[in-house]
């Protein structure tokens, strides 16, 4: 196991800067990702259907370069990716990197970087995607003015994190250092913070951000029922849009 590796400082001003990149491959953990992942695939792809269908409004899929924000080993943005668009793929964890760049096919990159500071220039992005990472940061404002800054005028972001109403954290602490049971350890892979609908909302539009669009309830819920469970479901599921 690698935790003697090489290691590299995460730059920005953020809390997160004591915290460490472990460059160092940590094989074991990377055969046990293979067998994980080709164990639930199908579950990889059934999610990833249910994105493609809240999004299909929003942005042409087919020709989308996607920036696949807290990638770990790549599985959403790749089974999103059209036939003519590309996807690029940033993550903290070097190990899950290597894996993704493992089955990476064309038009498909992957690397190392910092959500506080994305190595990228500004609106280039058709679709950001951003899958539970927003609970992992200490400063969400400025990670998601930096999604609102590489998104293109055109473009939108999809973006999912925990609940706070809902009835799965009904036991989160105070603080926000424990979540369902899983204390905020040294390697910053614990919660920092949790949202609900109205303050993921504003903290969307303080950054630039012109409107967010919740994934909808089924069509059987009435629209008061459909309003009550966007505010209780498990996971916030949204689509943001970026101003013209």
């Amino acid at each position: 196991m690698g935790n003697e590796g090489k290691r590299a400082p995460i730059s920005g001003n953020s809390p997160e800067r004591e915290y460490y990149l472990n460059l160092e491959i940590d094989a074991e953990y990377q055969d046990y990702c293979r067998q994980f992942d080709q164990r639930i695939a199908e579950r990889y792809r059934r999610k990833a259907e249910e994105i493609r269908a809240h999004l299909a409004p929003y942005v042409d899929l087919e020709s989308a370069h996607i920036l696949d924000l807290g990638c770990g080993r790549g599985a959403y943005g790749r089974i999103l990716m059209g036939s003519r668009g590309r996807v690029t793929g940033l993550d903290l964890n070097f190990t899950e990197l290597c894996l993704a760049k493992e089955v990476a096919g064309e038009n498909q990159n992957y690397a190392l970087g910092n959500g506080y500071s994305l190595p990228f220039a500004s609106e280039i992005f058709d679709l950001v995607l951003c899958r539970h990472t927003l609970e992992h940061l200490s400063q969400p404002g400025e990670f998601l003015s930096e999604i609102h800054r590489v998104t293109k005028r055109s473009g939108v972001c999809y973006l999912s994190t925990p609940n706070l109403f809902a009835a799965s954290c009904a036991f989160t602490s105070a603080d926000g250092r424990k979540w369902l049971g899983y204390k905020l350890t040294g390697n910053n892979r614990g919660v920092y913070q949790l949202f609900s609908l109205g303050s993921l909302r504003s903290a969307a539009l303080a950054v630039g951000f012109e409107r967010l669009a919740p994934l909808p309830i089924p069509a059987f819920a009435s629209f008061r029922v459909a309003s009550f469970l966007q505010w209780i479901r498990p996971t916030l599921k949204v689509v943001l849009f970026r101003k013209y």
